[in-house]
């Protein structure tokens, strides 16, 4: 997705008119913003990371300041911790979770109702770009700013009304912001092409890269697994127990109840993507881990002292035994092959040629983007070519690819082959693209056939 944002801003493509991608298009202008403000080095993205992760923790000890400083430092705290304890790289949910910090810091705000809803809007309609299913916690955060409304006088119906009014209006302008963006630049029709021949293919594909013939045994299996977060319930709940004990009034209590209900929120929005990755878990270990500094919470003096200490004692000890030191940062990703095939372009591209990856997520992208290779023809993975590939739309875009190959004639092809490739399977899968294979084979020759990688170069030079 960072080599999609450098097309856009360094070399002028458009997403879905120059180059096609399944992806909301929030999601290639995001990463276009990243490298045009960092840049794409390593120690760029990481600076990049590391303010994302420092804008969620100012946000999120801002928002939980009201129950208290040892809540809000221990949620900041905590969830630092369990960001950097998941490794490099930052993924489009962490954006997410920056987003509901904000959304919850402008929540509890002393700004009026209308200005904070119409903030928590502009924060989900921004995640929307990227992540839709993102609004399904909009409503719990509107809720809480209407119901929390005590000074107002005007029925409760008026109350909860206006909110919702304001907040979409917020959450409009970033959609209409992308829609005249797409619009303006040719690439509206192509998008809305891809999204409805191309998105309930996609929704028909598990999280095991195995087509769906049952939604609700994919949706048992994912949620089965339950993201290995299994053991983060316990700390979850009893936070969730401490805190409407240690809290009295109405105003904190149904803050607790709302980071309650974005827990919800996030385990539904796992369940709408259907995919059920690791990455997809992260708003709802986020609103686990808030939970989870409710421990912190102070409580009463009707509460003994030793039994007071219990929920924090519990928490650190639960931390100790839980909590990892990341991977080795130091370890190249996929081994280094991404390193290894941006050295060979750089040491063999003329300013004029092309590659074309056939890959998805195997290093070719990655290479590419360090050597800053322009791609030959629109299609960046064939992942879309290997899936139900008796529907019309599959069939097309495979001989649209075909077509644009054979225009093009790439410098150098660099595919992940065979059993390196993260095939898909189950009904109306497959692993031939024998037209692909016969123009491969007519038209290249292999020059590079290592680590998990295969370069072929043009006959003829």
């Amino acid at each position: 997705m960072l080599y999609q944002g450098f097309l856009i801003e360094h070399l002028g493509l458009v997403p879905y008119r120059d180059f096609w991608d399944n992806n909301p298009p929030g999601t290639q202008l995001f990463h276009a913003l990243v490298g045009r403000v960092f840049g794409y080095s390593d120690r760029a993205i990481r600076w990049f990371d590391l303010g994302l992760l420092s804008l969620t923790l100012a946000a999120t000890a801002r928002a939980l300041w009201r129950l208290g400083a040892h809540v809000a430092w221990g949620a900041a705290v905590l969830w630092g911790v369990l960001y950097l304890g998941k490794g490099a790289g930052f993924q489009r949910d962490d954006v997410v979770t920056l987003l509901t910090s904000v959304a919850l810091a402008i929540t509890v705000s002393r700004a009026s109702v209308a200005l904070r809803a119409a903030g928590i809007g502009l924060c989900f309609g921004l995640a929307a770009t990227i992540k839709p299913p993102t609004l399904v916690a909009l409503p719990f955060l509107l809720g809480y700013v209407a119901v929390d409304d005590d000074a107002s006088d005007r029925p409760l119906t008026s109350r909860v009304l206006r909110p919702f009014l304001v907040a979409s209006l917020g959450v409009a302008l970033p959609l209409i912001a992308v829609f005249l963006y797409l619009w303006a630049t040719g690439a509206l029709g192509p998008f809305v092409e891809m999204a409805r021949d191309y998105w309930p293919l996609y929704t028909r594909v598990s999280g095991g890269r195995a087509t769906i013939q049952s939604p609700a045994f994919n949706l048992y299996s994912g949620y089965r697994m339950f993201g290995r977060l299994q053991l983060w319930l316990l700390p979850a709940l009893a936070g969730f127990g401490v805190a409407l004990h240690a809290f009295k009034d109405e105003g904190r209590r149904r803050f607790v109840l709302l980071l309650g209900g974005l827990s919800v929120a996030f385990l539904a929005y796992v369940g709408v993507q259907g995919k059920f990755y690791g990455y997809h878990w992260h708003p709802f270990h986020y609103c686990l881990a808030l939970l989870s500094a409710l421990c912190l919470a102070r409580l009463g003096g009707e509460v003994p002292r030793l039994l007071r200490a219990l929920p924090a004692l519990g928490l650190i000890a639960f931390l100790l035994s839980s909590v990892r030191l990341p991977p080795d940062l130091r370890s190249p990703p996929k081994g280094g092959r991404p390193d290894e095939i941006a050295a060979f372009l750089k040491a063999n591209l003329r300013p004029d040629d092309t590659v074309q990856p056939l890959d998805w997520t195997g290093g070719v992208v990655h290479g590419m983007l360090l050597a800053r290779a322009r791609p030959a023809t629109p299609y960046l993975y064939d992942f879309p070519f290997y899936h139900h590939v008796s529907n019309p739309y599959v069939f097309e875009l495979r001989g649209r690819f075909l077509e644009a190959l054979r225009e093009a004639r790439p410098r150098y092809v660099i595919e992940i082959p065979g059993e390196e490739k993260p095939w898909l399977r189950g009904i109306d899968t497959t692993r031939d693209f024998n037209k692909l294979r016969r123009f491969l084979d007519t038209n290249y020759a292999e020059v590079v056939n290592r680590n998990g990688y295969v370069v072929y170069e043009r006959k003829g030079g």
